[in-house]
């Protein structure tokens, strides 16, 4: 599994509070809250300090907790992974787009930490510049979403596809301008007891 794992962003949020997925935990027995997901990136999207443009193998490349001994980590992944454009791609497969085509794209995931997502692209002139492209690449190239629709697809049969309206706003976000679309499947009730955790 490719991500950055422990990246958070260096001030407060910028979205619109009304764009969350998971809402503020409320300590049990008592009427006190906590916003556990401030500093998180999807509160700031593009804004967050990350590892890796493309990701990093197990997502935590400095160790969990930094500095620690080789291990699965708590809460997901593993630590000293490599980069992913640090990897040889001379048989990777390619797709080709025409400028201004319409797409159709798809992300999965193992846990619901909520959040949302956007697409980017990062020119390169070959696969062996592969290993020299950065997040500030990614960056100027945010992609436009089509439509207001999304769809939820249990496994790889698009027979089971259920379509959604889209959450999408370009405000907030980073670059300035650039559109991202949350996450549509809600939060646990309870984030402690019913498999969700504070990550």
């Amino acid at each position: 599994m490719w991500h950055n794992n422990q990246t958070y962003t260096p001030h407060p949020p910028t979205l619109d509070p009304a764009l969350r997925t998971y809402q503020n935990y409320t300590i049990p027995g008592t009427n006190k809250t906590i916003d556990y997901t401030a500093r998180n990136p999807w509160r700031s999207p593009g804004s967050a300090s990350i590892f890796s443009p493309c990701g990093v193998a197990g997502g935590n490349p400095k160790g969990c907790p930094v500095g620690a001994p080789l291990f699965d980590c708590v809460g997901g992944g593993y630590s000293y992974g490599p980069r992913a454009e640090q990897l040889q791609l001379n048989y990777s497969m390619t797709t080709n787009w025409s400028v201004g085509a319409v797409e159709e794209v798809a992300w999965g995931f193992v846990a619901n930490h909520g959040g949302g997502y956007s697409y980017r692209l990062c020119k390169v002139d070959s696969l062996d510049a592969v290993g020299s492209i950065s997040e500030e690449c990614f960056q100027e190239i945010p992609l436009d979403f089509v439509g207001d629709t999304q769809w939820i697809q249990y496994g790889e049969d698009a027979r089971n596809r259920t379509a959604i309206p889209a959450v999408r706003t370009s405000q907030g976000t980073y670059p300035p301008g650039s559109e991202w679309t949350r996450v549509p499947i809600p939060a646990c009730l309870d984030p402690i007891n019913n498999g969700g955790g504070f990550f």
